[in-house]
C-alpha cells in the first residue's frame, strides 16, 4: 500500500490488517511507514513513487516480507494548491509524478505477477476532483482524472487474468 504513513492510507492499512491482511506500508516517509507498520503488525518500506527504481525495490522488499502481492492500493498522492496561472512546470511535474506516474509505476511493478498467478486486486485512490474538477487544483484534478481513465483501461486489460482494478474517489479529506 503506497502513501500509507498517514491519512487515508494509514486508515486503510489499519482496516486491511483488522481483516487479516498482511500489510506492507510503502511511503517516502520511511519513519512514518515503519510506525504505521508496527501499529498494524505489518512491514514498512521506503518508496518514492516518482522513482521507478525505488518502486521496484519496494515491491521486491514487500515480496520478500510477505510473499506475492495479492492486493495493491495505489494511495500515494499530493497537491500544491494554487490557481493554475500561478503554477509552473515544476508543480505540474511533481503532482503528475506522484499521483499519476506513481500509480502507473506501482501497477506496472506488480501486475505481471498477478496476471501470472491469475488473481489479484488493484485499488487506485482517485478523487472526486478527477470527475468534477477543483478550485486551485487543476493539475491535481487532471492527475486524478488520469487515474480514473487508467483504472478503466487496466480493468479491461487484466480481467482476462482474473485481476480486478477499481478506483475510489473520495471527496475532501482533512489529511496531511
Amino acid at each position: 500500500m503506497t502513501g500509507a504513513a498517514s491519512g487515508i492510507g494509514a486508515a486503510t492499512a489499519q482496516r486491511l490488517a483488522s481483516e487479516g491482511a498482511r500489510v506492507v506500508i510503502a511511503d517516502v516517509d520511511a519513519d512514518g511507514a515503519s510506525k504505521v507498520a508496527a501499529e498494524v503488525g505489518g512491514e514498512g518500506v521506503e518508496a518514492d513513487v516518482k522513482d521507478v527504481a525505488s518502486v521496484r525495490a519496494a515491491v521486491s522488499a514487500a515480496q520478500r516480507a510477505v510473499g506475492p502481492i495479492d492486493i495493491l492500493v495505489n494511495n500515494a498522492g499530493t497537491d500544491r494548491f494554487a490557481f493554475f496561472v500561478d503554477t509552473d512546470e515544476g508543480t505540474w511535474d511533481h503532482v503528475l509524478a506522484v499521483n499519476l506516474r506513481g500509480t502507473l509505476a506501482c501497477t506496472h511493478a506488480v501486475l505481471p505477477s498477478m496476471q501470472q498467478r491469475r488473481r489479484g486486486a488493484i485499488v487506485n485512490v482517485a478523487s472526486e476532483a478527477g470527475v468534477v474538477g477543483t478550485l486551485a487544483g487543476a493539475t491535481y484534478a487532471a492527475s486524478k482524472a488520469g487515474i480514473l481513465g487508467f483504472t478503466k483501461a487496466i480493468a479491461r486489460e487484466a480481467a482476462r487474468y482474473r485481476v480486478r482494478c477499481n478506483a475510489v474517489a473520495p471527496g475532501p479529506i482533512d489529511t496531511p
